[in-house]
């Protein structure tokens, strides 16, 4: 029996308590191996379980609706939301079982797109804002804190056919006003608000965890996600601008004494007042060495305090979230581009409950084959930017 209450709300206006998954009904056993995880950009991610069955396996029960809030609680509050999606019926030798799948509201966000939208003149935490207005029904409160920039206004920019977390991104890879990387994730607040959030990248740590708590943990520094000079290629392809870090292209100790560079396609913005403010923040990003882990998975019972010294339960680290590992300490290398950080950004989270296991995805892990297909395919697709990190 899950240690979490995994609560069902129907789709009518007024949504209707249906019952708790976590206690069993209608032909069905409390849900068993439930696994919750969080993504950056999105927040809430997935939740499956496992409902054994005790009646007829051909009727599918009315619990089970198609894309039925699901709300996951502890003895706290709330700290999962979404709907569920995937139903799989499984009939074997090991017995009768469906496994469901519910997804967060934040990577629901692909359910509608702009037919067109132009942007011109727009503020980017407002361009994000709208999005989530216009696009998207279960989101019921917004918190734009970054210090946003405007777009230029001087000629159109639309957006087509982009639905809501691509219109969010693109707002997003701008930056602030000082260049600084902004993030965005969907969290329910303690009382079940779903609750957008677009601001700043962290920079000072939200959790505190020790690497001696850690059950596997292989980290460092990964160079060739770096670079010192961005050059931004825009107006359907037609114009270029490059944004130079000078000092990292010079010679040691301040320089790497070569330059690397990245490549970032935005074929909307015509002008190059917007292309000069994606490529400066592009290239606050791609300068700034993150800490490199491949794999991060803590002990059961492992210690994780937030910033006010209050104990965290693992089940509710967050993406999103700037963990520091405390007996780490961060030392400066004869070449300050060789300095370390024991610091990272949470990219993902998995709780397994079974195992009672935490395993933390940071933003500067290595590239799977995977992300390289994709963005082959995005390449191709004439849409890259550059590689989220």
């Amino acid at each position: 029996m899950s240690q979490f209450q995994l609560l069902v709300y129907d789709l009518q206006s007024t949504p209707v308590f249906r019952g708790d998954l976590a206690a069993g009904g209608e032909g069905l056993y409390p849900a068993q191996h439930v696994s919750i995880s969080n993504i950056l950009p999105g927040g809430n991610e997935a939740c499956s379980f496992r409902l054994p069955i005790s009646g007829s396996p051909w009727a599918m029960p009315a619990i089970l609706g198609k894309f039925y809030e699901l709300r996951v609680l502890d003895a706290e509050s709330i700290f999962w939301i979404g709907r569920m999606e995937d139903f799989k019926l499984h009939i074997g030798r090991d017995g009768m079982y469906w496994d469901v799948t519910a997804y967060g509201y934040g990577v629901n966000l692909d359910d509608q797109a702009y037919t067109a939208q132009n942007v011109a003149g727009v503020a980017t935490g407002t361009i994000a804002d709208n999005a989530i207005t216009n696009l998207t029904q279960k989101i019921g409160a917004r918190s734009v804190t970054a210090t946003s920039v405007s777009i230029s206004a001087a000629t159109a920019v639309n957006l087509k056919l982009l639905k809501a977390s691509v219109v969010v991104n693109w707002a997003a890879k701008f930056g602030d006003s000082a260049f600084n990387p902004q993030i965005w994730y969907v969290y329910p607040d303690a009382d079940a608000t779903v609750r957008f959030t677009f601001k700043d990248r962290p920079a000072t740590p939200d959790l505190y965890i020790s690497a001696q708590d850690m059950d596997l943990l292989d980290f460092g520094l990964l160079g060739r996600q770096l670079g010192n000079r961005v050059i931004v290629q825009y107006n359907d392809g037609a114009s270029a601008v490059t944004r130079n870090n000078t000092a990292l292209q010079g010679a040691g100790p301040n320089g790497w004494n070569f330059i690397k560079a990245v490549n970032v396609f935005a074929p909307e913005i015509t002008q190059s007042a917007d292309a000069n403010q994606l490529g400066d923040a592009v290239l606050q990003k791609v300068q700034t060495t993150y800490m490199f882990a491949s794999n991060v998975s803590l002990r059961p019972n492992a210690r994780i305090v937030d910033s006010n010294g209050q104990l965290v339960k693992p089940w509710r680290v967050k993406a999103g979230q700037l963990v520091q590992l405390t007996d780490i300490i961060p030392a400066e290398g004869a070449l300050t581009n060789l300095t370390f950080n024991n610091s990272f950004l949470v990219a993902r989270v998995a709780w397994d409950e079974d195992r009672q296991a935490l395993s933390l995805t940071p933003e500067s892990q290595e590239p799977t084959i995977y992300s390289i297909v994709a963005q082959a395919k995005s390449v191709l697709a004439g849409r890259h930017t550059v590689q989220a990190r």
